[in-house]
């Protein structure tokens, strides 16, 4: 079966570190994805940062931040309590990659691999409009005036 990873890349006219603070600032995530309503905002994501979903008594997400270079690289591994098996089954991830070019930076956002779980492929769709939407809001909220984050 072929791979179920998604990949985007959008280029970004920012410096590093404000791109970074967009991507690790509660304040600014909630600008461009979803967070628990109950996450502490103060709570800047970091190496082992767990951002838990509850959906009932029984089922869950979580995306618990693994890899972490600042100006790098954030990725994050998610996983739904309602998945057949254990968890060390799953090695599904968010992962932002920044790469700095002449005059800006490039974002690659990668989430994935699909393919291990029954309804792959629904997963991989809904990621694609994701990390379309995601790019463009980090992209915009990079680029805007400073004062505004």
């Amino acid at each position: 079966m072929q791979s179920l990873t998604v990949k985007n890349k959008v280029l970004i006219h920012a410096t590093v570190s404000r791109i970074w603070d967009v991507l690790t600032i509660p304040l600014n995530i909630r600008q461009w994805d979803e967070l628990p309503t109950d996450f502490d905002d103060r709570q800047h994501l970091s190496e082992g940062t767990e951002i838990k979903w509850l959906l009932d008594d029984k089922r869950f997400t979580r995306l618990t931040v693994t890899g972490y270079e600042p100006g790098k690289i954030l990725k994050m591994n998610l996983y739904n309590s309602w998945w057949p098996g254990s968890e060390s089954s799953y090695n599904i991830t968010y992962c932002y990659l920044l790469s700095a070019k002449e005059d800006a930076v490039e974002v690659t956002v990668e989430i994935g691999d699909f393919r291990v779980l029954p309804d792959g492929e629904n997963y991989y769709n809904a990621s694609v409009e994701f990390a379309e939407v995601a790019s463009a809001k980090i992209k915009k909220l990079s680029e805007e005036d400073p004062g505004f984050l």
